[in-house]
């Protein structure tokens, strides 16, 4: 599995189903979907981390609290990089890795999909500021999922 802050137990606390015939994906498939989210982040750390001062390689964990605005660390960068919507570029990959699992172990009758108040598009709301900062509504969520 890729390195980052995601684990399967984070994926199965958020990926929370309010659907009573719906089933949550097994080990496996949390362990998927944490990979997808680790592999977000991985491309996220590369266009924001900063040369770094001294040879030695950060680890997950620092690379973690400098990217989240740690006290001394980096965050990301300057407003105008602030301003891009960072989100857009993750989102996708991530709610396909999430709508695939939910699909692999549920009857076709269970409906999995994007909306507001589903439970793909409430784990986003709270992977996204992990991995780029940004904290997007679960309308703007739904919304680009939608038209893509």
């Amino acid at each position: 599995m890729t390195e980052g802050p995601f684990t399967w137990e984070w994926v199965e606390k958020h990926l929370l189903l309010k659907e009573v015939k719906a089933e949550s994906p097994d080990r496996d498939g949390y362990e998927r979907i944490a990979a997808e989210f680790n592999r977000a982040f991985a491309r996220e750390m590369l266009k924001n981390e900063r040369p770094s001062s001294h040879p030695s390689m950060l680890s997950p964990a620092q690379a973690l609290g400098l990217h989240l605005g740690v006290p001394g660390g980096w965050s990301h960068g300057d407003a105008a990089f602030k301003k891009q919507r960072r989100w857009h570029d993750h989102v996708w990959a991530m709610a396909e890795v999430m709508k695939a699992e939910l699909e692999r172990v549920n009857p076709p009758t269970v409906d999995i999909g994007y909306s507001e108040d589903g439970p793909i598009v409430r784990a986003l709301v709270d992977a996204i500021p992990i991995i780029t900062g940004e904290h997007p509504s679960r309308s703007a969520i739904a919304k680009k999922l939608e038209r893509s």
